[in-house]
């Protein structure tokens, strides 16, 4: 009998435990969910382009309009900086826990101290996964504005350059990769170059 009052205070004590981090966590349907990171630098700042997953799609709630817009600016000296100016000014938790793809706009290598600050912070937020495809361009907010205009997410259309056409493209460099050469060598990686070419993006063979 007492073997069994045990196991049923421990059913109790876990149970009470999943219900508490439910309450304490952010429903579906009041995060946002970046598909594409994309990192600039301009005026002697850093700043991050998030693309944003359609909200409706993602948490499949059936709400209304999205009030986060698709594409989202924000400046700011550190990440850490920039998801502090993200709260101030957005109503939705930020999840990046859907990476698909991180794109670093020509201004922001060119200033490798700032490209190397961006890397390291990334590297510390586990939620960014390491798979996520890594791309370079000259153009990017003309990149961000035309992708979103897919009917999948930016992200989502990178992604699928390659894992759909594996047979005809080159493998993909990904942020493991691009880690891994940071980390032992102190170098930029060689990155699939983007561009625009009659509305639409497309991926330069340029590796």
């Amino acid at each position: 009998m007492r073997e069994i009052l045990k196991r049923t205070g421990i059913i109790g004590v876990g149970m009470l435990a999943l219900f508490l981090v439910g309450c304490g966590g952010v429903e579906p349907e009041k995060r946002d969910y970046p598909m594409t990171l994309a990192f600039g630098h301009e005026d002697g700042s850093n700043y991050v382009i998030y693309g944003m997953a359609n909200l409706n799609e993602v948490t499949e709630q059936g709400k209304g309009e999205q009030d986060t817009p698709e594409v989202l600016k924000i400046r700011g000296e550190s990440m850490s900086e920039i998801h502090e100016e993200y709260a101030k000014t957005q109503q939705y938790y930020l999840d990046l826990g859907h990476v698909q793809a991180v794109i670093f706009d020509k201004s922001l290598l060119d200033d490798k101290e700032s490209y190397g600050k961006i890397v390291e912070e990334m590297q510390g937020i586990p939620e960014i996964g390491k798979n996520a495809y890594v791309f370079r361009t000259t153009r990017l907010e003309e990149i961000m504005i035309t992708g979103q205009e897919k009917e999948d997410s930016l992200g989502e259309y990178l992604r699928g350059m390659y894992e759909n056409h594996m047979k005809i493209k080159k493998k993909g460099l990904t942020l493991e990769d691009l880690y891994y050469e940071w980390n032992n060598f102190g170098v930029i990686s060689k990155i699939p170059t983007l561009n625009v070419k009659d509305g639409q993006v497309v991926l330069c063979e340029d590796l």
